[in-house]
């Protein structure tokens, strides 16, 4: 079982099809306009581990496998991981982790929920050995049981 959330703030001087861009340079879902609090958001949600694809691609591609398992495995509470992620940077194609309140727009929230947090690592970000992954996991390995 996978859920996937993303979400970020769409503040009143940015274009809204540049902020669904840096999105789903990150993931692949489908964003809806949300009012919350007087301010307007974008939001997504599945439960399609294949909605990451971007964001495993962009991992390898920035050559930042190490890194990233390290930062998710730090932002993992129980079964939920929550990354912040650079906009500026997602809009460029790149993963940037950040802290929150590092960028002035805002950060892309993602917030994954998943029974087997350690086997997600293994497949999102595997450890490497000179920057090639040692353990492979498949789509397939992340749905089924035991």
């Amino acid at each position: 079982m996978i859920k996937i959330k993303v979400e970020a703030v769409l503040n009143p001087t940015e274009d809204l099809e540049k902020v669904k861009m840096a999105i789903k340079n990150i993931v692949d879902l489908d964003l809806r306009v949300v009012e919350r609090y007087d301010r307007r958001y974008l939001i997504g949600e599945s439960n399609d581990v294949r909605s990451l694809e971007p964001l495993f691609n962009r991992l390898r591609y920035d050559r930042i496998l190490d890194t990233a398992r390290s930062i998710m495995r730090g932002s993992t509470s129980g079964n939920l991981i929550i990354l912040n992620l650079s906009r500026t940077a997602a809009y460029a194609k790149h993963v940037s982790f950040i802290e929150e309140g590092e960028e002035v727009l805002g950060p892309i929230r993602l917030m994954i929920i998943v029974d087997d947090p350690e086997k997600f690592l293994d497949w999102i970000a595997p450890r490497t050995v000179r920057g090639k992954p040692i353990k492979s996991v498949r789509y397939e390995d992340l749905t089924s049981s035991g």
